[in-house]
């Protein structure tokens, strides 16, 4: 028979004057099991990408004390607890207390808390994952990939890697060069969001330079 559970988002609002929110941590109550899980992401190199300035190690520390208290209240009644309208200010946060808030509680119906908690975990936190560095689509990994797919050229002369060309304004690497009636240049850039690189930045910089070398 299937059960019923509770869910409720942490979300992390860095400005209120922005009000900009990001998911933090997802906090389960399945209480016909006498059950309260708080889950978040390993890394939050996402948040730092987003933010700059974040304290990441302040972060933890609230979600880690978000996960710790959500153990003790698995001890006590949760089927009368998860009832009550104030479950989160008693338990967990004064609302309106800092940047961090709880989202209204969702609910739904589960067999397995483990695969329940899996789906709803992926669903908010696919983009927090650890990726390892093979996967990673860094720049790195787009150069190693066009160098594969262009390795017939290796042998010809006109083709080098990491050339510089300076205007006497502005001196670019760029990864690829090539000469095939033209000379070609090629820089990877690739935009993930797991880097702490911000994309705005890296788009900036390179438009900068590339118009500062196509000026005569």
């Amino acid at each position: 028979m299937n059960k019923i559970f509770k869910y409720t988002l942490l979300k992390y609002r860095p400005s209120s004057v922005l009000d900009e929110q990001v998911n933090v941590g997802i906090l389960f109550i399945f209480f016909e099991d006498s059950k309260a899980l708080f889950l978040f992401p390993k890394s939050l190199a996402r948040l730092s990408a987003l933010y700059p300035d974040i304290d990441l190690h302040d972060i933890k520390r609230y979600l880690t004390a978000f996960q710790k208290r959500a153990n003790k209240i698995s001890d006590k009644n949760l089927f009368v607890a998860a009832t009550s309208d104030n479950l989160i200010e008693k338990e967990f946060l004064v609302a309106d207390a800092n940047s961090f808030f709880f989202s209204d509680f969702k609910v739904g119906v589960y067999e397995s808390i483990e695969k329940t908690v899996a789906h709803v975990n992926a669903q908010y936190f696919a983009y927090y994952g650890d990726v390892l560095e093979t996967d990673k689509k860094d720049d790195d990994y787009l150069v190693r990939r066009f160098t594969e797919g262009v390795k017939q050229f290796d042998k010809l002369p006109f083709y080098k890697k990491n050339v510089l060309l300076s205007n006497g304004r502005v001196t670019a690497n760029f990864d690829i060069a090539w000469q095939n009636g033209t000379t070609n240049y090629a820089k990877a850039m690739s935009f993930d969001y797991v880097k702490s690189d911000s994309i705005q930045r890296k788009a900036v910089q390179w438009f900068g330079e590339i118009v500062q070398l196509s000026i005569n």
